[in-house]
């Protein structure tokens, strides 16, 4: 039967803690880029007249 040690269950909860503002800031990142990418694209759209 599996039993987990107190090693184990507090590198279970580091990586938690770390791996969640981990993935916020990854996700924050691709998102400013994409929102930047947006801006310059309309920025730089050919206007008709």
């Amino acid at each position: 039967m599996y039993s987990a040690t107190p090693d184990k269950i507090v590198y279970a909860i580091c990586g938690f803690m770390f791996g969640v503002p981990c993935l916020f800031f990854a996700w924050y990142t691709v998102r400013l880029i994409y929102v930047n990418a947006k801006e310059d694209m309309v920025g730089h759209a050919p206007v008709e007249c």
